[in-house]
Protein backbone atom coordinates (compact mmCIF):
# COMPACT_ATOMS: atom_id res chain seq x y z
CA UNK A 1 0.00 0.00 0.00
CA UNK A 2 1.28 3.84 -0.84
CA UNK A 3 1.25 6.13 1.84
CA UNK A 4 -0.42 9.54 -0.27
CA UNK A 5 1.40 12.44 1.97
CA UNK A 6 4.78 10.72 0.92
CA UNK A 7 3.86 10.53 -2.55
CA UNK A 8 3.05 14.31 -2.71
CA UNK A 9 6.60 15.24 -1.47
CA UNK A 10 8.21 15.41 -5.00
CA UNK A 11 5.82 17.62 -6.27
CA UNK A 12 5.34 20.25 -3.53
CA UNK A 13 8.81 21.06 -2.96
CA UNK A 14 9.00 21.60 -6.36
CA UNK A 15 6.48 24.42 -6.55
CA UNK A 16 7.69 25.51 -3.29
CA UNK A 17 11.07 26.86 -5.23
CA UNK A 18 8.80 29.11 -7.36
CA UNK A 19 9.35 31.57 -4.43
CA UNK A 20 12.79 31.52 -4.81
CA UNK A 21 15.10 33.48 -6.90
CA UNK A 22 16.67 32.48 -9.97
CA UNK A 23 20.65 30.80 -9.51
CA UNK A 24 22.48 28.73 -10.48
CA UNK A 25 21.89 24.84 -10.67
CA UNK A 26 23.75 23.04 -7.77
CA UNK A 27 23.07 19.45 -8.20
CA UNK A 28 24.66 17.71 -10.32
CA UNK A 29 23.01 15.22 -12.97
CA UNK A 30 23.25 11.83 -12.49
CA UNK A 31 26.10 9.40 -13.88
CA UNK A 32 23.32 6.82 -15.96
CA UNK A 33 23.13 7.30 -19.76
CA UNK A 34 19.30 6.67 -20.76
CA UNK A 35 18.78 3.28 -22.35
CA UNK A 36 17.85 3.53 -25.84
CA UNK A 37 14.83 1.31 -24.43
CA UNK A 38 14.55 3.16 -21.32
CA UNK A 39 10.63 2.41 -20.05
CA UNK A 40 9.32 4.52 -17.17
CA UNK A 41 7.21 2.53 -15.39
CA UNK A 42 4.15 4.93 -15.26
CA UNK A 43 1.98 5.99 -18.28
CA UNK A 44 1.32 9.65 -19.19
CA UNK A 45 -2.58 10.21 -20.97
CA UNK A 46 -3.63 13.25 -22.52
CA UNK A 47 -7.03 14.86 -23.34
CA UNK A 48 -8.20 18.62 -24.59
CA UNK A 49 -10.54 20.50 -24.61
CA UNK A 50 -12.99 20.68 -27.69
CA UNK A 51 -10.81 22.75 -30.58
CA UNK A 52 -7.58 21.67 -29.28
CA UNK A 53 -5.82 19.38 -31.65
CA UNK A 54 -3.49 17.05 -29.23
CA UNK A 55 -1.59 16.31 -32.01
CA UNK A 56 -0.50 19.58 -33.45
CA UNK A 57 3.08 20.85 -33.13
CA UNK A 58 1.91 23.43 -30.40
CA UNK A 59 0.42 20.54 -28.30
CA UNK A 60 3.50 18.39 -29.01
CA UNK A 61 5.58 20.63 -27.60
CA UNK A 62 3.27 21.30 -24.40
CA UNK A 63 3.07 17.41 -23.92
CA UNK A 64 6.94 17.10 -23.87
CA UNK A 65 7.45 19.84 -21.75
CA UNK A 66 5.47 18.00 -19.34
CA UNK A 67 6.20 14.72 -19.50
CA UNK A 68 10.37 15.26 -19.95
CA UNK A 69 10.08 17.58 -16.63
CA UNK A 70 8.20 14.62 -14.98
CA UNK A 71 10.83 11.72 -16.04
CA UNK A 72 13.29 13.92 -14.83
CA UNK A 73 11.53 14.57 -11.19
CA UNK A 74 10.95 10.44 -11.12
CA UNK A 75 14.33 9.32 -13.31
CA UNK A 76 16.96 11.79 -13.23
CA UNK A 77 17.59 14.55 -15.92
CA UNK A 78 20.08 12.25 -17.16
CA UNK A 79 16.68 9.89 -18.25
CA UNK A 80 14.80 12.48 -19.41
CA UNK A 81 14.01 13.31 -23.00
CA UNK A 82 16.75 14.23 -25.66
CA UNK A 83 16.69 17.91 -25.77
CA UNK A 84 15.03 18.94 -22.43
CA UNK A 85 18.97 19.70 -20.77
CA UNK A 86 19.00 22.58 -23.57
CA UNK A 87 15.28 23.46 -23.50
CA UNK A 88 14.82 24.22 -19.73
CA UNK A 89 18.67 25.48 -19.79
CA UNK A 90 20.31 23.74 -17.71
CA UNK A 91 22.36 23.68 -15.40
CA UNK A 92 20.82 27.32 -15.39
CA UNK A 93 17.53 27.34 -15.87
CA UNK A 94 14.97 30.31 -13.43
CA UNK A 95 13.91 28.58 -11.19
CA UNK A 96 11.29 30.86 -10.59
CA UNK A 97 9.64 29.98 -13.48
CA UNK A 98 10.38 26.26 -14.11
CA UNK A 99 9.21 24.87 -10.97
CA UNK A 100 9.26 21.32 -12.01
CA UNK A 101 12.30 19.55 -13.81
CA UNK A 102 14.73 22.00 -13.01
CA UNK A 103 17.42 19.85 -11.64
CA UNK A 104 19.25 16.91 -11.63
CA UNK A 105 15.74 14.89 -10.39
CA UNK A 106 15.33 11.73 -8.04
CA UNK A 107 17.89 9.12 -8.76
CA UNK A 108 16.38 6.72 -6.49
CA UNK A 109 14.39 5.18 -8.90
CA UNK A 110 13.11 2.45 -5.85
CA UNK A 111 10.71 5.24 -4.34
CA UNK A 112 8.77 5.47 -8.30
CA UNK A 113 5.52 3.99 -8.04
CA UNK A 114 3.74 2.66 -10.60
CA UNK A 115 1.01 5.55 -11.98
CA UNK A 116 -1.29 6.81 -14.79
CA UNK A 117 -0.31 10.83 -14.82
CA UNK A 118 -3.35 12.40 -16.53
CA UNK A 119 -2.96 15.84 -18.19
CA UNK A 120 -6.11 17.70 -19.62
CA UNK A 121 -4.83 21.16 -22.10
CA UNK A 122 -8.08 23.43 -21.36
CA UNK A 123 -6.31 26.51 -23.60
CA UNK A 124 -3.51 26.87 -26.21
CA UNK A 125 -2.37 30.38 -27.29
CA UNK A 126 -0.22 30.33 -30.17
CA UNK A 127 1.69 33.03 -31.97
CA UNK A 128 4.95 32.86 -34.40
CA UNK A 129 7.42 32.93 -31.98
CA UNK A 130 5.70 31.47 -28.61
CA UNK A 131 3.19 29.15 -27.07
CA UNK A 132 1.61 29.50 -23.98
CA UNK A 133 -0.99 26.50 -22.74
CA UNK A 134 -3.08 26.07 -19.60
CA UNK A 135 -3.12 22.86 -18.03
CA UNK A 136 -4.66 20.15 -15.64
CA UNK A 137 -2.99 17.05 -14.09
CA UNK A 138 -3.81 14.56 -12.03
CA UNK A 139 -1.71 11.26 -10.43
CA UNK A 140 -3.55 7.72 -10.09
CA UNK A 141 -2.00 4.72 -8.87
CA UNK A 142 -1.84 1.42 -9.47
CA UNK A 143 -1.59 0.17 -5.67
CA UNK A 144 -4.27 1.07 -3.03
CA UNK A 145 -3.15 4.31 -1.69
CA UNK A 146 -3.77 5.90 2.13
CA UNK A 147 -3.83 9.87 3.12
CA UNK A 148 -4.69 10.98 6.97
CA UNK A 149 -6.20 14.37 5.29
CA UNK A 150 -7.89 15.53 2.35
CA UNK A 151 -5.70 16.13 -0.76
CA UNK A 152 -6.49 17.89 -3.87
CA UNK A 153 -6.45 15.63 -7.14
CA UNK A 154 -4.37 17.59 -9.03
CA UNK A 155 -2.72 20.94 -10.25
CA UNK A 156 -3.49 23.77 -12.64
CA UNK A 157 -0.33 24.72 -14.82
CA UNK A 158 0.80 27.57 -17.08
CA UNK A 159 3.20 26.57 -19.54
CA UNK A 160 5.07 28.67 -22.14
CA UNK A 161 7.36 27.84 -25.13
CA UNK A 162 9.75 30.67 -27.00
CA UNK A 163 11.04 29.60 -30.49
CA UNK A 164 14.68 30.98 -31.07
CA UNK A 165 14.65 29.94 -34.69
CA UNK A 166 11.90 31.24 -37.88
CA UNK A 167 10.46 28.07 -38.38
CA UNK A 168 8.52 25.63 -35.31
CA UNK A 169 9.79 22.24 -36.93
CA UNK A 170 7.11 19.72 -37.88
CA UNK A 171 5.15 17.38 -35.59
CA UNK A 172 6.43 13.74 -34.69
CA UNK A 173 4.34 10.62 -36.28
CA UNK A 174 0.52 10.88 -35.27
CA UNK A 175 -0.62 8.40 -32.98
CA UNK A 176 -4.56 8.12 -33.22
CA UNK A 177 -5.04 4.99 -31.66
CA UNK A 178 -5.21 5.92 -28.04
CA UNK A 179 -6.03 2.28 -27.13
CA UNK A 180 -3.41 0.29 -28.20
CA UNK A 181 0.44 0.38 -28.88
CA UNK A 182 2.02 1.19 -31.67
CA UNK A 183 5.23 -1.32 -32.00
CA UNK A 184 7.09 1.43 -33.41
CA UNK A 185 6.87 3.74 -30.10
CA UNK A 186 9.30 4.52 -27.32
CA UNK A 187 7.99 5.57 -23.52
CA UNK A 188 11.27 7.79 -24.22
CA UNK A 189 11.02 9.78 -27.64
CA UNK A 190 14.34 8.89 -29.36
CA UNK A 191 14.82 12.60 -31.29
CA UNK A 192 14.62 15.88 -29.85
CA UNK A 193 10.98 16.98 -29.91
CA UNK A 194 11.99 20.33 -28.17
CA UNK A 195 14.37 21.31 -31.38
CA UNK A 196 14.38 25.03 -31.53
CA UNK A 197 12.31 25.67 -28.64
CA UNK A 198 13.03 26.97 -25.35
CA UNK A 199 10.82 26.19 -21.82
CA UNK A 200 10.77 29.40 -20.26
CA UNK A 201 7.72 28.83 -17.61
CA UNK A 202 6.00 25.83 -16.14
CA UNK A 203 4.44 27.17 -12.95
CA UNK A 204 1.19 25.61 -11.09
CA UNK A 205 -1.74 28.42 -10.78
CA UNK A 206 -3.35 26.40 -7.99
CA UNK A 207 -1.09 25.62 -5.27
CA UNK A 208 -1.36 28.53 -2.99
CA UNK A 209 -5.06 28.64 -2.53
CA UNK A 210 -4.83 32.53 -1.20
CA UNK A 211 -3.52 33.63 -4.11
CA UNK A 212 -3.74 31.45 -7.26
CA UNK A 213 -7.15 29.55 -8.65
CA UNK A 214 -7.72 26.87 -10.65
CA UNK A 215 -8.52 26.97 -14.15
CA UNK A 216 -12.51 26.39 -14.52
CA UNK A 217 -12.50 24.03 -17.03
CA UNK A 218 -9.98 21.82 -14.58
CA UNK A 219 -12.74 22.00 -12.09
CA UNK A 220 -15.30 20.47 -14.16
CA UNK A 221 -12.27 17.74 -15.45
CA UNK A 222 -11.80 16.85 -12.07
CA UNK A 223 -14.83 16.18 -11.00
CA UNK A 224 -15.75 13.91 -14.07
CA UNK A 225 -12.80 11.99 -13.22
CA UNK A 226 -13.72 11.39 -9.18
CA UNK A 227 -17.53 12.36 -8.64
CA UNK A 228 -16.60 11.26 -4.86
CA UNK A 229 -15.19 14.85 -4.59
CA UNK A 230 -15.27 15.80 -1.12
CA UNK A 231 -15.27 19.88 -1.68
CA UNK A 232 -14.40 22.01 -4.31
CA UNK A 233 -11.88 25.49 -2.89
CA UNK A 234 -10.68 27.82 -5.35
CA UNK A 235 -12.23 25.37 -8.35
CA UNK A 236 -9.72 22.77 -6.93
CA UNK A 237 -10.93 19.69 -6.22
CA UNK A 238 -10.24 17.39 -3.00
CA UNK A 239 -10.87 13.96 -2.04
CA UNK A 240 -11.56 12.84 1.57
CA UNK A 241 -8.88 11.60 4.20
CA UNK A 242 -9.05 7.42 4.17
CA UNK A 243 -8.55 4.27 1.30
CA UNK A 244 -7.96 5.33 -2.67
CA UNK A 245 -8.47 1.84 -4.18
CA UNK A 246 -6.11 1.24 -6.88
CA UNK A 247 -6.65 2.10 -10.87
CA UNK A 248 -5.40 0.06 -13.76
CA UNK A 249 -2.30 1.56 -15.61
CA UNK A 250 -3.51 3.32 -18.62
CA UNK A 251 -2.02 3.08 -22.16
CA UNK A 252 0.38 6.10 -23.31
CA UNK A 253 -1.47 8.46 -25.21
CA UNK A 254 -0.32 10.02 -27.70
CA UNK A 255 3.06 7.29 -27.89
CA UNK A 256 6.21 8.82 -29.09
CA UNK A 257 6.43 6.97 -32.28
CA UNK A 258 8.88 9.02 -33.99
CA UNK A 259 10.27 11.83 -35.93
CA UNK A 260 7.90 13.71 -39.13
CA UNK A 261 9.09 11.67 -42.11
CA UNK A 262 11.70 13.15 -44.14
CA UNK A 263 12.44 15.34 -40.50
Amino acid sequence: MVHLSRIAITVTLAALVSSCTTQPNSHAPGDRDTPPDFEPIYTSSWSAEPGIDLLSREAELIRATFESSWQTEMYSITNSFPGYREAIGYPHPSIQNIVRGADAGNTDWDQVSKHTIRYHITELIETPTDITASICDDIVYTETTTNDHITRHGLSWTASLHNTADTPGLPGIADTDRANHDPRARRTPTWNVFGTWRITHLIPQSLNMEKHVAEPACTAWWLANHPDTLKVDGNTTFRAAGVVPGTPLAPQFPEWIGPAEGR
